[in-house]
């Protein structure tokens, strides 16, 4: 990133183009986006925001599976392959929330940024924890080529998403 910003020499009070962070850089905006879906359980209706993360998974060329008992409650399997050198390790999440009861400060599906904190139903059970998986998983494939360069994911790494209580299998 120095040498990039280093190639782009210009005048003083000039602003050098700087490449934006890609998405997996920036898990607020990841955690936004899934608080904006509207994934209220009862009834379910994860469909939306699972083909959003896994359209985000495949754009950079990460092998996905959905599952679903039902049409509108997938669940998402993606996973990373290794060298088969280590145990797998599993990061696990759900995308739906309880109903919004109640007045809300903020809208409860805005995602709204304000005070330092991301408001939405579902920032803290689980979408946040979601958006920070996601993050992480997004940057190991990423930077998966030059991590087996260097021998450090010996293993396998999947990431499910589920959207009911029914355990996927991941085989």
């Amino acid at each position: 990133m120095v040498s990039e910003l280093r190639a782009h020499v210009c005048a003083i009070g000039d602003t050098p183009d700087v490449p934006e962070a890609a998405l997996q850089d920036r898990p607020v905006e990841l955690l936004q986006q899934l608080l904006r879906f509207d994934t209220t359980n009862p009834p379910g209706g994860e469909r939306e925001c699972i083909e959003w993360v896994r359209g985000l998974l495949e754009e950079i060329g990460c092998e996905t599976r959905v599952l679903a008992a039902a049409p509108d409650r997938p669940n998402l399997i993606a996973r990373l392959r290794g060298r088969g050198e280590s145990p797998p390790l599993l990061l696990q999440g759900h995308v739906d929330v309880v109903a919004a009861r109640g007045d809300w400060e903020r809208p409860p599906f805005s995602g709204e940024l304000a005070d330092g904190y991301v408001w939405g139903r579902g920032a803290l059970d689980m979408k946040g924890g979601v958006a920070m998986m996601l993050a992480a998983f997004m940057r190991a494939r990423v930077r998966m080529a030059a991590w087996r360069r260097r021998s450090a994911l010996s293993g396998e790494l999947r990431s499910a998403s589920a959207s009911s209580s029914a355990a996927a299998s991941t085989n």
